[in-house]
This record gives C-alpha cells, structure tokens and sequence, in this order.
C-alpha cells in the first residue's frame, strides 16, 4: 500500500499510528492480518481524503470571482427598470406580478388568478382574469412597438 509518494519520518509516523490504532481495533481470529491490512488503510487514507478536502479550499479572490455573476450591466439594469417602470404605468403592481408569474414563470394565468383569489367567487375570477389578460396584451403590444421602435433607431 502506498501512502505517499515521498519518504518522510512524518508519514513514517502515520503509518505507524494507524497500524497500533488497528491493533487495538481489530478482534484476533482467523483473517487478522487482512483485517488489520485493511483497519490500517482505512485509517491512513481517510485522514490524506480529508487533508486533500481541505487543501482544496483557497481564500476567496475578489478579481477572480467577480461579484456580479450572471453579467449583469448597468444597461440591463436600466433596461429592467425600464420595463418593470412601463407596466407598472399601464396596469399597476396587480399586473406586475401577473407578468411576471405567467411570463417569467411557468404558471398559466388561470392558475395564477385561482391561487391569488381562492375565496372569490367564479364569477369574480373570471373578471379578474378577463381584466389581468386584456391588461398584459395591452402592455405586450406597447412593448413591442416600443422595441420596434428602439431597432430602427438603432439601424438608422
């Protein structure tokens, strides 16, 4: 069994002491010697895991873990306060959070409109949703002139 690759009295003393912890350890029978093989290399070898595990870390490097992970600029920022400011305008905070959960998520807005008013009524869900619907196509279609807007002026 090889604990190292170089020589030295430190590892002389591991293999040393793993061995007197695996006599103590192991109960005398018949496979003493594979037992106590493999107590020793258990021993030895867990302790390197650990000191391998723990080498592994470095200190943290603000130049080499930027802060802003995903790349997010202050353009985009603007860009989303932008949006977030236009929807807002069209149809308020109510609105705000359909988009978001119905375009930014996965939910259909039927079920964000039952989840958000379980104690209304069916007729008062369906007016909620007639209402949040009419309000997000209405503020789509004003982004997308918007956008259209911002790519001509951008090719011209």
């Amino acid at each position: 069994m090889r604990v190292s690759h170089t020589r030295s009295v430190e590892v002389d003393q591991r293999v040393i002491l793993a061995f007197l912890s695996a006599l103590r350890a192991v109960q005398p029978g018949a496979y003493v010697t594979i037992a106590l093989r493999r107590t020793t290399a258990e021993a030895l070898f867990d302790a390197s895991r650990l000191e391998q595990r723990e080498a592994a870390h470095s200190p943290f490097d603000e130049a080499t873990h930027p802060a802003d992970v995903f790349g997010i600029d202050a353009t985009r920022e603007a860009a989303a306060a932008e949006l977030t400011r236009i929807v807002e305008a069209e149809g308020g905070a109510d609105l705000r959070d359909a988009i978001l959960a119905t375009r930014g998520g996965d939910e259909s807005l039927r079920a964000y409109v039952a989840r958000l008013y379980p104690a209304a009524t069916p007729s008062a869900r369906a007016s909620i949703y007639e209402r949040l619907l009419r309000g997000r196509d209405a503020v789509e279609s004003v982004l997308r002139v918007r956008l259209a807007t911002d790519a001509s002026s951008r090719a011209a």
